[in-house]
């Protein structure tokens, strides 16, 4: 994880589950594996993807203290403590902290409107918690209700030490364009991660650090070959490899939510179970309408793209 250098990409990671709805640790090392040795620069667990609104506490700090068993030194793991509480968001940064987390990130609060001074508080005590730890603001709107605006990133970037960035899922590239520049006029390195695929080649090219991706949960391939593509010089081959993970993000956002990532992850071998209630699992039709969908893209059982 950095300001610079080479783009970076980070798994949004799923949470795996056994039969009986339970975080399941001995799924999570396979995964782990899967993501790292497919290219991941470093995980980031318990976020969206990880259904960190459908886990408890406890379950929270338990899967933290795995994933960072099962990373073994291997990439970093961006552990996120956001909640609807700063109290338990505290409590979630120090045992992340405990575990031996490289970093932690926060979504804003959600639910309830907050205003600036608010959220301030909120991530001023968060960064405390996180102690000598990186921390970074994740902005998802959509979902949280409360946004990460330029100015408030100017304003922890004056007042938090440890602030090394914001992942922002806004779904809006001038937003993203907005955070961009207020980063780069802060005085020192943040690091801008898009959490919104589509963005990521245009988000490159202002200075975006890389992404931290869902559809990296499944396809890591998918992210690397626009990474390298425009690592290496190659705007042609990187606006391809664009367009083809986004007809890939399209592919796994059909259905309710969070299911087709997986139901896809099955199809390369990998069982996570499914998501915890009230998410549903994919019907047999839509299993297999998804199934079609990527072997016609030649995501299956043809050819993929591994990062070097």
């Amino acid at each position: 994880m950095s300001a610079g250098g080479k783009p970076e990409l980070l798994p949004a990671m799923l949470t795996p589950f056994d039969e009986a709805g339970r975080p399941d640790a001995r799924r999570l090392r396979a995964y782990v594996d899967f993501l790292v040795e497919r290219g991941a620069d470093g995980l980031f667990a318990l976020g969206t993807n990880g259904l960190f609104p459908l886990l408890e506490t406890a379950e929270r700090e338990a899967l933290a203290r795995a994933v960072v068993e099962a990373a073994a030194g291997r990439v970093p793991v961006v552990v996120h403590a956001g909640a609807l509480t700063t109290a338990e968001a505290v409590r979630l940064a120090c045992s992340a902290r405990e575990a031996g987390a490289s970093a932690v990130a926060a979504v804003t609060p959600y639910y309830y409107p907050c205003d600036e001074e608010a959220l301030r508080d909120h991530f001023l005590a968060i960064g405390e918690a996180a102690g000598e730890l990186p921390l970074y603001v994740y902005n998802i709107p959509s979902h949280a209700r409360n946004e990460v605006t330029p100015a408030l990133l100017r304003r922890l970037a004056a007042e938090l030490p440890n602030l090394a960035g914001v992942k922002d899922s806004s779904r809006d590239f001038a937003h993203v364009q907005a955070t961009l520049a207020a980063a780069a006029e802060v005085g020192r390195p943040l690091a801008v991660y898009v959490g919104t695929e589509s963005h990521l080649l245009p988000a490159l090219s202002l200075g975006a650090t890389g992404a931290v991706s869902g559809v990296a949960n499944v396809f890591p391939e998918a992210l690397c070959a626009v990474l390298e593509a425009w690592r290496g010089g190659g705007p042609v081959e990187a606006a391809e490899a664009q367009r083809r993970l986004d007809r890939l993000r399209a592919l796994l956002g059909e259905g309710p939510a969070v299911a087709p990532h997986y139901a896809a992850l099955r199809l390369r071998g990998l069982d996570l179970g499914e998501p915890r209630r009230p998410l549903r699992p994919l019907t047999a039709g839509e299993a297999a309408r998804l199934e079609a969908r990527l072997r016609e893209e030649g995501w299956l059982g043809g050819r993929t793209v591994v990062r070097a």
